[in-house]
């Protein structure tokens, strides 16, 4: 009967007849594993043929190494290095130079402070000057002025005077000093007694040389030490009592021409 629900199977009809054909069995899954055999397959004959025709290119060199596959494998080939760049290098920053203070030298001032026209208290004893003593300035009035500059510097020229002395500055210095000896009364000189005795005797003065007058010792080569008693403008003829305080006075002096014949000394030797 049409529109029927039954709840028995639907290949019987009705209860207790007779059963209808089988359902037919599930499809089987079809076997598609050759397929992926031959894949595999047609994949290595490619890398096999890459590989043949890549071996057949290099005419040179041998071997190195055995492919996967047997047989000669491709060349390797060194990957280029990319080439230096030889780029200017920095230049130094040049440092400015330390500045240094130079050791101060008390000699080298005391020579480079003399200037013409000064005047110097500093003993003389007509051969050299005391090595351990530096020019002293004093003022130029008075019995202290032992000496007066008449030029100083690296290249002084000196008149060659009688009564000029020379003060040639350590060689680190390079100065000179031309000094004009100052007479003054009460100054002291040395000298050598050679011959004669009394009015007669003869001394030859270190007339451009000062000594202490109140010392023992001399100058090496003299034995004699003389006291200034006058300065006065040289005479054409120099009578007896010439150097005499008064026409009672009995000393012997001795006088010497001196500022190359300008003027004349008068001097008595000590006791």
């Amino acid at each position: 009967m049409s529109g029927y629900n039954s709840p028995y199977s639907p290949y019987s009809p009705y209860p207790g007849g007779p059963a209808g054909p089988p359902p037919p069995p599930p499809a089987k899954k079809q076997n598609q594993g050759w397929i992926w055999a031959v894949l595999a397959l047609l994949v290595v004959g490619g890398v096999v043929a890459a590989v043949a025709l890549s071996g057949s290119d290099d005419d040179e060199g041998g071997s190195q190494g055995g492919g996967p596959f047997g047989g000669g494998g491709a060349p390797s080939q060194a990957i280029p290095t990319a080439p230096t760049l030889d780029l200017p290098s920095t230049p130094a920053v040049p440092t400015a130079p330390t500045a240094t203070t130079p050791t101060p030298d008390p000699v080298a001032d005391a020579f480079d402070a003399v200037q013409a026209g000064d005047c110097l208290r500093n003993y003389y004893d007509g051969v050299q000057w005391d090595p351990s003593e530096v020019p002293q300035e004093v003022s130029c009035e008075g019995a202290g002025a032992f000496y007066f500059v008449t030029s100083a510097g690296p290249t002084a020229s000196c008149s060659g005077s009688n009564s000029e002395a020379y003060w040639y500055a350590p060689v680190t210095v390079n100065r000179t000093l031309c000094l004009a000896r100052q007479y003054h009364e009460e100054q002291c000189f040395a000298g050598d007694h050679t011959s004669g005795e009394g009015a007669d005797a003869v001394i030859n003065a270190r007339i451009n040389s000062v000594w202490p007058c109140d010392t023992d010792s001399l100058p090496a080569d003299t034995n004699q030490l003389l006291r200034i008693t006058g300065y006065y403008t040289a005479q054409e003829e120099y009578p007896p009592g010439f150097c005499a305080e008064n026409s009672s006075d009995q000393t012997i002096y001795y006088y010497w021409e001196v500022d190359d014949g300008e003027s004349v000394i008068c001097a008595l030797v000590t006791d």
